[in-house]
């Protein structure tokens, strides 16, 4: 990744919640000002005729507003997430691509809600690995490996011992919090403890293995989609011993972004994407005027 997007970044103190260890991501340029942190103003929505890899989005306000790659869209003919982040211009309808988390389901309406949640960091690897692919052949092609995400799906489904007809991703992370208190108090801890007022991103340790960062360009961004992250990474919170794992350990998972292979392409809105690659990782960053927005990374093996 460009070191200029990498340059300010430093790593906090960790902190552990039900064997999920959390690194604090500080500093980092700026985004421009104009963005809104809002979720209010944006319609997702079914294609006039209906596709899967293909939604439609509409921003009502005067702002451009962040979707992010990963967030789950519940509704529709069936659950998607988001293959890319998109900065939506104000006042605009945008087709933006997707993947289906619920393979069994083809019927529905037309109209999305956008949830509090992010799919799985194994679901979001297995997406980012099949975006890269197809971005690194034409960097305006941005679908996933469709089959490889339902594998990932049926894992979680699997981890957490969750029924479903349609095998949603849905039904895993409803049972993931709905009887283990132990996840919902940590969970609600989090939550309500916030990032810190310089905060943009966190690291992400799991049974003492870094696995995941998200990252954003102001500590404002990141504290409107904080429940969104936090619930997401302690879906698998409980699920293995805490261990170890040291503030060196997150800087050099970060320092890695540096030598991975970098796709550039076109932002699906305003902006431009950098697709990362490595032996050990891969990673998305959605930039805007040489400074970062959103950036998600994860360990490939883990």
């Amino acid at each position: 990744m460009d070191i200029a997007l990498l340059k300010g970044l430093a790593v906090g103190a960790p902190t552990t919640h039900n064997g999920v260890t959390v690194f604090p991501v500080l500093g980092g340029a700026k985004v421009p000002d104009g963005i809104s942190i809002g979720s209010e103003g944006i319609t997702v929505s079914e294609l006039e005729s209906a596709e899967v890899p293909t939604l439609l989005v509409t921003n009502t306000t005067d702002l451009p507003i962040l979707l992010l790659e990963g967030e789950v869209l519940e509704g529709g003919q069936q659950t998607r997430t988001l293959n890319v982040s998109v900065l939506v211009p104000a006042g605009t309808s945008l087709e933006v691509p997707v993947t289906c988390v619920e393979a069994g389901r083809w019927r529905g309406d037309r109209s999305f809600i956008r949830t509090r949640y992010n799919a799985s960091r194994q679901v979001r690897r297995a997406k980012h690995e099949g975006v890269f692919e197809n971005v690194r052949r034409s960097s305006a092609y941005k679908m996933s490996d469709q089959r490889a995400v339902w594998g990932q799906v049926d894992l979680s489904l699997d981890m957490h011992a969750a029924l479903s007809s349609t095998s949603s991703f849905e039904a895993a992370q409803a049972a993931a919090f709905e009887d283990d208190e132990e996840r919902q108090q940590a969970t609600e801890e989090l939550i309500k403890a916030g990032p810190a007022d310089d905060q943009t991103g966190v690291v992400v340790a799991v049974g003492g293995k870094v696995v995941s960062a998200e990252v954003f360009g102001s500590p404002e961004l990141l504290k409107a989609r904080w429940e969104q992250i936090v619930r997401s990474l302690m879906f698998e919170s409980g699920l293995a011993d805490a261990a170890d794992s040291t503030t060196a350990d997150a800087e050099a998972f970060l320092q890695q972004l540096a030598q991975a292979e970098v796709v550039p392409a076109p932002g699906v809105g305003i902006g431009e994407e950098r697709h990362l690659q490595s032996d050990d990782l891969v990673a998305q960053a959605l930039v805007l005027d040489d400074a970062l927005v959103h950036a998600s990374v994860f360990a490939r093996v883990g």
